[in-house]
């Protein structure tokens, strides 16, 4: 999703698409059972999502339910130190 959001010929392919994707990423971000890769990943399509279609983004009050997802995670405690 990530690489159809950077090409400008596939961008919009997701028009109509990306409320409900952005649900199932929120959804992916916020089960700490989930791996965190997997995790990391659906965080990496909000923030694309955020920085390239930022006056859409904002239209339609997506930063509040963006923020309440990112911040329960990075409060997690983390397996491994390093």
């Amino acid at each position: 999703f990530n690489d159809l959001m950077g090409n400008q010929d596939m961008e919009r392919a997701l028009d109509g698409y990306l409320q409900p994707l952005l649900q199932f990423m929120t959804g992916i971000v916020r089960s700490p059972k989930l791996d965190i890769h997997l995790r990391d990943a659906a965080l990496q399509f909000v923030q694309t999502l955020a920085s390239m279609r930022t006056k859409q983004f904002l239209q339609n009050k997506w930063l509040q339910p963006a923020l309440e997802m990112i911040v329960p995670m990075l409060s997690e405690p983390m397996d491994d130190p390093d």
